[in-house]
């Protein structure tokens, strides 16, 4: 199963972050980049890699979303606001 890379998906997150007014929910975040990206049925299937992360993230993709959310706020396009909490910075307009 070829699945992408986490830093791969760090602009999805930031469109994700657009469509949801600039400030979301982690949760919401992760759920809207699954929602817009052009994954097959078998990426949204795969299990977490990580077994000892399964209670967390459901599938890879969440996994993989998690830390796509890491690499888009070491970039600068994102910052935390407060737990859990993301918007988008002026570097990412």
């Amino acid at each position: 199963m070829v699945m992408p890379q986490a830093r791969d998906l760090a602009d999805l997150i930031v469109r994700s972050l657009e469509m949801l007014g600039g400030k979301a929910h982690r949760h919401d975040v992760t759920r809207k980049a699954i929602e817009i990206g052009a994954f097959t049925r078998a990426q949204l299937a795969e299990p977490t890699h990580a077994i000892a992360k399964r209670r967390t993230y459901p599938t890879e993709l969440h996994y993989r979303m998690s830390l796509a959310i890491t690499h888009a706020r070491n970039a600068g396009l994102i910052e935390r606001v407060e737990r859990n909490v993301w918007r988008l910075t002026q570097r990412s307009s």
